[in-house]
């Protein structure tokens, strides 16, 4: 939501959603026989750091940290192609990468279309109600389409003349 913001879309929203915002809490101190002895209030507070934090992934590059130190073999399963991706952007953390890219699709916001991603396109082999279609990969298929009325009677008067044909021949 806060990207949709910032991009310029109309979200209605509050910060109350966003990390960082944290709820007005009432403590009680109780007691020696469980009766109210003081109250505190804390009011609801919005910290934008934390916000920057999690926009950046901060808090990823610190759960990848602790992962690494506690338990490479995690790490490498759930965070290899990040580290290739971290080592292939020369950068350290995270928040470099991510300001990184946001620099470069600010210096050039045209996306950019890659090479050889075509579709595969679709031919027909053979035509009819039951066609075979062919890719450009090579894969072949096989689609029924339904008949008219009219095409179906033809269809049954010509298997009929092809019938007495034969049997005339014979």
């Amino acid at each position: 939501m806060k990207g949709a913001c910032d991009g310029g879309i109309n979200c209605p929203h509050n910060t109350k959603r966003f990390p960082g915002y944290k709820r007005a809490q009432i403590e009680e101190v109780k007691g020696k026989r469980g009766k109210t002895v003081e109250t505190h209030k804390n009011e609801a507070a919005f910290d934008a750091k934390v916000l920057r934090n999690h926009i950046f992934g901060n808090h990823v590059t610190i759960y990848m940290n602790s992962l690494k130190k506690e338990d490479p073999g995690k790490f490498s399963r759930q965070f290899s192609r990040w580290e290739k991706c971290l080592a292939a952007a020369k950068a350290k953390t995270c928040e470099d990468l991510y300001k990184k890219v946001h620099k470069s699709i600010i210096s050039n916001p045209e996306r950019q279309k890659k090479a050889g991603n075509k579709k595969p396109v679709k031919q027909v082999v053979k035509a009819g109600y039951t066609r075979v279609f062919k890719d450009s990969k090579g894969r072949q298929w096989l689609r029924e389409f339904r008949q008219t009325g009219a095409d179906r009677k033809e269809r049954v008067l010509q298997k009929f003349a092809a019938a007495q044909a034969a049997a005339l021949d014979d």
